[in-house]
């Protein structure tokens, strides 16, 4: 499957629907810890398999903290870059950054050899060069340098989140210091994972089923017929879709909606209009032969949450 942007996806449909699952997992998060939690943990297993396949197997792997890195360098062109770190999600990161008290610092330095050694032993100065290189930087600047240390933070964050996410399971009513940093985060993550899959075209790809008369996102939707595989099934009056490379490819309508266009106020005309609960997906679709990734939302079901 050609991606826009040569973004790297898993080789081979098992790889590739592994991956889209990760990344689904994490979007019914209301929780902004758990979504980051989830969405990064799934950027880890997403470098990981580009580590194995870039560099001919296990035995070659990289360090956690560099795959992550790596991936994301390597994956995004410039202009992306340029895009990502000018976003109101990044200036916003950059304004906030992230608290660590004495004990987040002790987490990092039993995280072992999967974080550089500078950064478990004192990762304020990386914030530090991360606020000062970034918050200097304009989109005429080359974006190698702050784009890396925006990558080193986010796995940074990810990290420490995730540790805050497992201390929770045992202590649902523990309090959690990095509220502000996971709710920026998310917004950070979301950015990185819309514009991975779907590059830095104008557009962005939905489908929305039976949203048309919706008074909020009437003005800015333009719909075309692309071509899924999959199953779709009548949920009350409405369809879920179930992505299934082994389907047969069927032609429906997807809406296409601007790229600035915000996609919580989609998920909110969703959640109103439609019941009972759906939730976004990312599945592959193809628009006049263009294989790319959609949008799509499908029912939840009791088992899923």
């Amino acid at each position: 499957m050609d991606l826009p942007n040569r973004h790297w996806i898993p080789d081979g449909v098992i790889g590739f629907v592994a991956t889209l699952n990760k990344f689904n997992a994490s979007f019914p998060e209301d929780d902004d810890v758990a979504y980051v939690t989830r969405s990064f943990e799934a950027f880890l297993s997403l470098a990981r398999r580009h580590d194995i396949y870039t560099k001919g197997g296990n035995d070659r792997m990289g360090a956690e903290f560099a795959r992550f890195e790596t991936l994301l360098r390597e994956s995004f062109s410039p202009e992306e870059k340029t895009w990502l770190l000018c976003a109101e999600s990044a200036r916003r990161f950059v304004k906030t950054p992230p608290v660590f008290d004495e004990a987040a610092m002790q987490r990092f330095r039993r995280m072992g050899e999967g974080v550089r050694r500078d950064v478990r032993n004192n990762p304020f100065k990386l914030f530090n060069d991360f606020k000062a290189v970034c918050s200097r930087y304009r989109p005429e600047d080359d974006p190698a340098r702050p784009f890396e240390l925006l990558c080193s933070v986010l796995y940074l964050v990810g990290k420490n989140l995730t540790r805050v996410e497992s201390l929770r399971r045992y202590d649902p009513h523990k309090e959690v210091r990095d509220l502000a940093t996971a709710e920026l985060a998310r917004r950070v993550f979301s950015d990185f994972t819309d514009e991975y899959f779907f590059g830095s075209g104008s557009l962005r790809i939905v489908n929305l089923g039976r949203l048309e008369a919706s008074p909020v996102l009437g003005r800015d939707v333009t719909y075309v017929d692309a071509e899924v595989t999959g199953i779709f099934t009548q949920v009350g009056t409405n369809e879920s879709f179930t992505y299934d490379a082994d389907e047969p490819v069927q032609t429906r309508p997807v809406a296409i909606l601007p790229r600035a266009f915000d996609l919580r106020l989609v998920d909110h005309e969703v959640d109103r209009l439609l019941s009972p609960r759906f939730r976004r997906q990312l599945v592959p679709i193809s628009i006049g032969g263009v294989e790319m990734m959609a949008y799509v939302y499908s029912a939840v079901h009791e088992a899923d949450g």
